[in-house]
């Protein structure tokens, strides 16, 4: 093709071209320290851009096929950027297939308005939120529009879903994003998934090369900022690509995003074996504080969904402790609740939300591992997260399992031993329940209970204090003002903790 421009733009503080498209169909060479600052679209049109500068655009970008777009020699250059600073959405479009951006900038004029691929992105150097921040990549001194609004990148348009991939293993390569907080809830500065279930396409891929934490700052317009730290402890020889999305809400009728079947069924402190791989443990002495204790957990939090995520090579080559941020979850009663990450083993694309995800919580080291990566579990894991692990494998999905760490002696459910005395809680009755449930109560001497009623996510709904007696005592529950759904009858006794299922049918 006959080239009709080569352009070289060197150490001037900015050419800015202020037409609707700027469109390339020759040479374009930016030093370090230069600026090209675009008012309207950039059009590579069969042209080769060599960035070591800076190129901004207020519109979209589009590298036609057959056109070249890259870095040219300067290795030495901290900027190599293509920062989006319009104020509604701009696309990034074309083929960019072999021709990756360094470092991508979102710096937005309004910090929830959206870069939306169209294409499958590569970026080579760091993807960063907001001009202000710095990376090992980025360290920008040149002149140039600082909005510092940050924005949103999304992975997807219309019904199609892309990847993206960050070919730099350097914990930095992303930078700028929200915070990684339980319910932090930001509106800026995260990776937007498209949220569709059973679908293979699209996420974020980052080049794991050594054994420590890296980010998957994700989530979703409709369950918003759903974060995922992975903490990896053993890699495949060379490291490799692992990518990872949020899917929204479940197929479950109930609203589980993994159901969990009844955890443990005549297990007793002279038989401890669960008869669900990895759901219910018992401990003679817990990891976390030295007391016998028992795990158990129950089903997903409702209305809410799961992970997945995948690696390209060599899955079980790697191992890892896992934490999710997730942004529907509440701590209000953490004293009680215990939660953690749990896995269900399969193919990226599939679908597992309606599925039992018995048997793949399974820890790699040891049993022990239910408690030492689980939240509220004692003095084990001190994380901001939900923790789960210790996991083999990469081709899996998240979702997360409330469930209760009790102190004591179980002989059946429900039942404890504690020194000779005996103490037995039953069923709620009737289960599921109209307006109306009760437990009763049997113990053999005195003793003081906190009684709770607790939702899915955590929140106390009531909380009440009996002096029971020796005999059967019934605890009644009124529950004609509750949303249908589940719910957990929880029992303090003497610093153990017992909790029963309650579904609530009112209409």
């Amino acid at each position: 093709m006959k080239k009709l421009l080569h352009l070289t733009i060197a150490l001037i503080p900015a050419i800015s071209f202020a037409q609707n498209e700027f469109n390339n169909r020759g040479d374009l060479y930016l030093q370090q320290g230069a600026l090209l600052h675009v008012q309207g679209a950039f059009v590579n049109d069969g042209g080769t851009v060599k960035n070591d500068g800076i190129i901004e655009v207020d519109g979209d970008f589009e590298n036609k096929a057959g056109s070249v777009f890259g870095t040219h020699t300067d290795i030495t250059s901290q900027e190599r950027a293509v920062k989006f600073t319009g104020s509604g959405t701009q696309t990034i479009k074309g083929d960019l297939t072999n021709s990756p951006f360094y470092n991508l900038i979102i710096d937005k004029a309004s910090p929830t308005s959206e870069v939306e691929m169209q294409t499958a992105v590569n970026v080579r150097g760091s993807l960063i939120f907001g001009t202000n921040t710095v990376a090992a990549t980025y360290a920008s001194t040149t002149p140039q529009t600082n909005h510092n609004n940050k924005g949103m990148l999304k992975t997807y348009s219309g019904s199609a879903e892309y990847l993206l991939t960050i070919i730099n293993s350097r914990l930095d390569a992303i930078a700028g994003y929200a915070p990684m907080v339980i319910n932090g809830n930001p509106t800026t500065a995260y990776i937007l998934t498209k949220g569709t279930r059973g679908n293979s396409e699209g996420g974020l891929a980052r080049l794991i090369g050594k054994t420590t934490g890296y980010d998957y700052p994700i989530g979703t317009v409709e369950n918003g900022f759903n974060g995922v730290r992975i903490n990896f402890k053993t890699l495949p020889a060379g490291g490799g690509f692992v990518r990872g999305k949020f899917n929204d809400g479940t197929d479950d009728a109930n609203g589980f995003a993994g159901v969990i079947a009844p955890q443990c069924s005549g297990c007793s402190a002279t038989n401890p074996t669960p008869n669900d791989r990895g759901y219910s443990n018992y401990f003679s002495a817990g990891p976390c504080n030295g007391a016998p204790q028992w795990f158990t957990a129950s089903n997903s939090i409702t209305n809410h969904g799961y992970w997945s995520f995948a690696a390209d090579t060599n899955d079980k080559s790697y191992s890892y402790v896992v934490e999710t941020f997730p942004n529907s979850f509440s701590n209000a009663n953490e004293n009680v609740d215990m939660m953690r990450t749990i896995k269900y083993d399969a193919a990226y694309g599939y679908n597992p939300s309606a599925e039992v995800w018995n048997g793949f919580m399974d820890s790699v080291s040891a049993s022990t591992d239910l408690l030492q990566y689980s939240r509220n579990s004692g003095t084990c894991y001190a994380g901001d997260g939900v923790a789960g692990g210790k996991y083999i494998g990469m081709n899996t999905h998240f979702s997360m399992s409330s469930g209760i760490a009790s102190n004591g002696n179980v002989l059946s459910a429900g039942v404890v031993n504690d020194g000779g005395s005996v103490f037995t809680i039953s069923e709620p009755m009737p289960n599921p329940a109209v307006n109306s449930s009760k437990l009763v109560i049997t113990t053999s001497v005195s003793r003081a209970v906190t009684v709770k009623l607790v939702d899915m996510i955590g929140r106390e709904i009531s909380s009440s204090s009996y002096a029971l007696v020796s005999g059967a005592n019934t605890i009644d529950f009124n529950l004609s003002l509750l949303a249908n759904g589940t719910y957990n009858t929880v029992v303090v006794a003497d610093a153990q903790i017992f909790s029963k299922k309650l579904f609530v049918s009112n209409n």
